[in-house]
């Protein structure tokens, strides 16, 4: 996290992080000999006048970051009051984690899919639901970056991903994208996969109308999908969703970047923006919601989004935790939550899961 980003740790200490020892407001600059306490720059002998909040971040190699901020004696939040220097930060260190990386292509009727898993190393695969990634109309499995590896170490659950037909390493898609292209992957192409995989129960997350893929999936799978996590979905056609396409669209007229999403998709670049808008922009697509999908989604539901997404209102996890499970809106965010927030977001999902499937199972 950022040291700027110290006005959201009031969310994370909501999430469950917890609350801590009692500090001074006024970091300790050591001139007095005092034996600094655990948290740098503050002496032992003044502990005992404020109660102190701690978030974690997660960093490359396995290890966490901690942040520390005041609160009165009362329990008033005065973070935003709270100037971060050297002096008020600690640093703690969990125990390295490896995570495996592996590549694997599954052959499908209409071509073969490019997937990827990353499981923490002396685990057993199959000990717990691992967690099936869904991606965006633009994206593939290196544009979730480095989301799905850090998701792995903290979760302890392997996670998959894979590219869909037209995008990334798979093969190009056979014609023109339908519009029942988001209830056709999870009932025609997520079985397959699941069946080559290896995967029984598992727990849907999909990112943009890749979560409304997970829906999908988990309106499919109603006996084997354990969870279902969306972030930044949309669950019907918005006018904020349709604004946000056009400006795309114009932006794509810039070969520049056409040529910048070339790099992950090769060739098939020009089509998934076409597939893209003009999917979402055609009359036939008007009327599309998840409705449906949502009445037959029986596990429990966690839909996170940024409060400042271009694509969508906060109507959208409204609707589909609605009765089912939590909205979870993000301040500061807008709308890839997994690179603009990653650590948080990470650690909303893994409480979310520990309150619903301890790795203790």
């Amino acid at each position: 996290m950022a040291f700027d980003d110290l006005r959201e740790l009031p969310d994370r200490f909501h999430e469950g992080v917890g609350r801590f020892l009692v500090l001074p407001r006024q970091p300790y600059a050591g001139e007095h000999g005092h034996r600094p306490d655990f948290v740098t720059g503050y002496p032992a002998d003044l502990i005992a006048l404020a109660t102190i909040m701690v978030a974690a971040t997660r960093l490359s190699d396995g290890c966490h970051r901690y942040y520390f901020s005041h609160l009165s004696a009362k329990g008033d939040d005065v973070v935003s009051h709270f100037k971060p220097n050297k002096n008020n930060i600690a640093m703690l260190e969990t125990s390295h984690v490896t995570i495996k990386e592996q590549e694997c292509i599954i052959s499908l009727e209409e071509g073969r899919l490019f997937a990827k898993t990353w499981t923490q190393e002396g685990d057993a695969p199959d000990r717990i639901a691992p967690i099936l990634l869904f991606h965006d109309s633009l994206g593939c499995i290196d544009l979730w970056r480095s989301f799905p590896k850090h998701l792995a170490a903290t979760t302890r659950r392997r996670v998959i991903a894979y590219d869909r037909l037209g995008f990334g390493r798979s093969d190009p898609y056979p014609g023109k994208l339908g519009s029942d292209f988001i209830r056709r992957e999870a009932q025609h192409i997520v079985p397959q996969l699941c069946a080559q995989i290896g995967i029984a129960e598992f727990i849907a997350c999909g990112h943009s109308v890749g979560g409304g893929m997970a829906v999908e999936t988990a309106a499919y799978f109603q006996a084997r999908c354990r969870a279902l996590v969306t972030i930044a979905a949309q669950a019907f056609v918005e006018d904020r969703t349709l604004d946000g396409i056009r400006i795309a669209q114009g932006s794509f007229q810039d070969p520049a970047n056409l040529a910048r999403l070339a790099k992950y998709h090769g060739d098939k670049a020009a089509w998934a923006v076409s597939a893209w808008i003009e999917t979402w922009l055609s009359p036939e697509f008007a009327h599309w919601t998840l409705d449906a999908a949502l009445a037959a989604v029986h596990c429990p539901v966690l839909a996170v989004h940024g409060e400042q997404d271009e694509y969508g209102t906060s109507e959208h996890p409204k609707r589909i935790a609605a009765g089912r499970g939590t909205a979870h809106i993000l301040p500061n965010t807008g709308h890839v939550p997994h690179r603009e927030r990653e650590e948080f977001l990470i650690d909303t999902i893994q409480q979310f899961l520990n309150g619903i499937e301890p790795l203790s199972r």
